[in-house]
């Protein structure tokens, strides 16, 4: 067997196996959605990701936007399974090494689940992975740094530093599982989001120059590359006539916010696009067909983009 790449003369042999990874890779994406605090992350990731969907909760209560949607006793028929098991630290300073972290308890979870095929089942009916959110994530790792004394220059000391102020040994340390963690997550066969909160680099006289990842300097300026697309999350208070709150994304750098695309690449994506994962999927080609749930908004806001368009023209 050959693969299609040829020259016209002769197929090229030998890459039958990349030919059909590249496949399965094409079908998903990895998105990191930056926004301020209930600015609506999780808002948009729960309500307009089509297909079922699996999040890793590590901010408290943070699901409670899309209650109504999680899979539980009372609603059988719901689109997502929420595992709130890591939005807890547990333990302190006294606590013996013997006890696993939340961050433990997160590593041991996902060998489960990749062990089970969860995230080929998810890719296959156009489902998704969610990790809410990365900021209650770093601060999970930390504990774990600290509550081993990973930091520590010449082996572990006898007790926990838990809850003292990190050093910067303790950042370095962690780091690299961070950012480990985090390329693996964009390597899933499902289409990843991770929601972040975002912070602001000031100038000398303290007025905001640039937007950033919120966290350590390393993973701030190294975490966003692992991810396809960089979305910063905008909204703005319009009357109730208007439909009260308009949500939207920026998916492309504007000098302040660092926002990038590369499936709303050649200008498919406009700057800011309506903050609907179903309507950007779709209009990227990355709608698995055949997928359900998909966002309720979603006939909508495509209508209505069709509408603005015509009027651009016409202008």
């Amino acid at each position: 067997m050959t693969s299609e790449l040829s020259t016209g003369q002769k197929p090229i042999r030998g890459l039958e196996k990349v030919k059909e990874a590249y496949k399965k890779k094409s079908d998903k994406t990895s998105i990191l959605l930056v926004g301020p605090n209930g600015s609506g992350k999780s808002r948009m990731t729960g309500w307009t990701m089509p297909g079922p969907g699996l999040v890793h909760s590590f901010d408290p209560d943070g699901s409670d936007t899309y209650r109504e949607l999680i899979v539980s006793e009372s609603n059988p028929e719901g689109k997502i399974i929420v595992d709130t098991q890591f939005e807890r630290i547990i333990g302190d300073t006294t606590t013996s090494r013997t006890e696993k972290t939340s961050w433990t308890l997160y590593e041991d979870e996902m060998r489960r689940l990749l062990k089970a095929g969860t995230f080929d089942d998810l890719a296959e009916q156009g489902g998704w992975y969610g990790l809410d959110s990365l900021s209650s994530f770093l601060e999970t790792s930390m504990d774990h740094v600290q509550h081993y004394d990973l930091g520590a220059k010449k082996g572990p000391g006898p007790k926990s530093n838990r809850g003292k102020v990190p050093t910067r040994n303790e950042y370095h340390a962690q780091q690299v599982p961070v950012l480990e963690t985090l390329r693996d997550l964009c390597s899933l066969p499902c289409t990843v989001v991770v929601t972040a909160h975002i912070t602001f680099i000031e100038n000398d006289d303290g007025n905001p120059i640039l937007a950033a990842v919120l966290g350590p300097k390393g993973i701030k300026e190294k975490a966003p590359m692992y991810f396809s697309e960089v979305y910063y999350l905008r909204n703005k208070t319009r009357s109730e006539e208007l439909g009260g709150t308009k949500y939207s994304v920026l998916t492309r750098n504007d000098g302040m916010f660092r926002a990038s695309t590369r499936i709303g690449r050649e200008g498919l994506f406009k700057k800011e696009e309506p903050a609907d994962f179903t309507y950007l999927l779709d209009k990227a080609g990355k709608l698995k067909e055949g997928t359900e749930w998909l966002s309720k908004d979603f006939e909508r806001i495509k209508k209505e983009q069709i509408e603005l368009e015509k009027k651009k023209k016409k202008s």
